[in-house]
């Protein structure tokens, strides 16, 4: 790997190491260590090694260990990691010193016990993050990439990357999306447009997997990609400067998580599939989906988001960890045909509309060419969640005889419209006189209430005239008006109220319509 000198010293193994000059080099990276045992070495160096030596052979001449140190620095060694036990008083002489500040090539002073094998073993077999200093070995930076690919999706994975690599980290998925965590935006870097093109279009000339560098200006990008039953996934890595053993291994990490997430969607598609068939028990589905870790309450809406043009299986899943990000985890739902996405979740009535605003300005972000309207059903128990499901998609077809915005629909808040779904009447009117007047069912003397409902609908609201119609008080009649809308929390001087109720009014009791 590639790690900051700083970053090294701070790791617990070099705790009692010494920084006796050079401190202005910290900053350099290393990226192997070599042992010093001769004195042209600098002959068999990569200028990327932690220099480790006991100077044994030129501790007693200075004007060859001066000469080791400027061949070192001449291949740009970033430090040199030196054991005293025999120096004289265990003491680098003042001009080795000297030299190495004027070189700003940092010289650390090892503890005698500390093993070369254990600095080597620190930077060869472990990763190092370029943003956060943190060290850890590869397989738990890639258990760490697993965990971050299931629970937040692409955009955790190009955060991660980017936290690990310090360049700007980007996917592009079918030629359409570009997601990026942190770091300036393609369109922004000189140049990068052209070198995005070509490297997605090596889809066409490295079949399979491929990973290379390409360059222009002061700008390179390193790109891993990969085809897989039609669908192709590239992730970037873009940056001014060179790039490392560990960027490629980084980023062919991508490669091999999406393998893993294939395999782990495939599964959760066919849990779908029979998830939809609405034939689970609340238990068995629970069951069923512990291997996923969605949740799945006793009650809930169903949601469909749907797409005026089919999308691919890679912007479905980042349709889901939009829905994670405003639920806050993750939620049961996935394509149920190709320009539907459709969710089960539990969502508090109260905050229904706020969530759904957000997960729409959340999609506009995502789908910025995209036109797509979200259809939520009402909220049942597990075991008639089917209910839910066909309401919602009932909304599709009701949708096209309406014409307004914004594009998010809630069964409950469409009153009579819902009524157009003229194949599912019966039970859509139902559901709507339930909704509007249910709440007046334990009324003493109910068909009093709703006959004074008719009249004074009919009256034009007048409290006089449907209490001469009626044969009763006025304060009666108002009385009785004010507990209706109370109850039903309806207004009747606000127009839609008042044509809902009255519609609910007719559709329970067809004969007042002539009386």
């Amino acid at each position: 790997m590639h790690i900051k000198i700083s970053h090294l010293l701070e790791h617990s193994i070099m705790k009692n190491s010494v920084v006796l000059a050079g401190e202005q080099g910290l900053g350099r990276y290393v990226g192997d260590v070599s042992m010093l045992d001769s004195p042209d070495a600098a002959n068999y160096l990569t200028g990327e090694e932690f220099i480790v030596t006991t100077a044994y052979f030129f501790r007693n001449d200075p004007i060859a260990f001066k000469a080791i140190l400027r061949s070192l620095n001449a291949v740009g060694i970033p430090a040199l990691g030196i054991k005293t036990r025999f120096f004289p008083d265990q003491t680098i002489p003042p001009d080795i010193i000297n030299l190495c500040d004027e070189l700003g090539m940092p010289l650390i002073e090892l503890p005698d016990p500390l093993a070369y094998m254990q600095i080597s073993e620190l930077v060869n077999l472990n990763l190092h993050s370029r943003t956060t200093g943190q060290i850890k070995s590869r397989i738990l930076v890639y258990k760490n990439f697993s965990d971050i690919l299931y629970q937040e999706g692409t955009e955790g994975l190009l955060r991660a990357l980017h936290e690990w690599t310090g360049c700007t980290a980007l996917y592009i998925d079918d030629y359409e999306f570009y997601y990026r965590t942190l770091g300036d935006a393609p369109e922004s870097l000189i140049g990068t447009s052209e070198l995005l093109t070509h490297a997605r279009d090596a889809r066409f000339v490295y079949p399979g997997v491929s990973a290379f560098r390409i360059e222009e200006g002061n700008l390179s990008v390193l790109t891993c990609s990969k085809i897989s039953e039609g669908n192709t996934a590239h992730f970037f890595l873009v940056s001014n400067r060179a790039f490392t053993k560990e960027d490629h291994l980084l980023l062919s990490y991508m490669l091999m998580l999406d393998s893993k997430a294939g395999a782990e969607g495939h599964a959760f598609q066919s849990f779908w599939r029979d998830f939809l068939k609405f034939e689970y028990t609340y238990g068995e589905a629970v069951e069923s989906a512990k291997p996923f870790t969605v949740k799945i309450s006793d009650k809930g809406y169903f949601i469909h988001i749907h797409f005026s043009a089919e999308l691919t299986n890679n912007q479905f899943t980042l349709i889901g960890h939009a829905m994670k990000r405003i639920l806050g985890h993750s939620t049961l739902g996935d394509k149920s045909q190709p320009d539907l996405f459709s969710i089960y979740a539990d969502i508090e009535s109260e905050t229904l509309e706020d969530e759904m605003n957000r997960l729409y300005e959340l999609l506009q972000s995502i789908f910025p060419s995209h036109r797509f309207s979200i259809y939520v059903g009402n909220q049942y128990s597990f075991e008639d969640i089917r209910l839910s499901y066909e309401e919602a998609l009932s909304i599709r077809e009701i949708r096209k005889m309406l014409k307004r915005s914004p594009s998010i629909y809630i069964y409950e808040h469409l009153g009579f419209y819902r009524l157009l779904s003229m194949d599912r009447f019966e039970r859509n009117a139902s559901a709507y006189i339930s909704d509007v007047l249910s709440k007046l069912e334990n009324l003493d003397n109910l068909d009093d209430y709703l006959m004074t409902l008719k009249c004074y609908l009919d009256s034009g609201l007048n409290h006089s005239k449907t209490a001469k119609a009626m044969f009763v008080h006025p304060n009666t009649i108002r009385y009785r008006i004010q507990v209706i809308e109370s109850k039903c929390n309806m207004d009747l001087n606000n127009t839609w109220d008042r044509v809902n109720l009255e519609i609910a009014l007719y559709i329970k009791n067809p004969n007042m319509i002539k009386g």
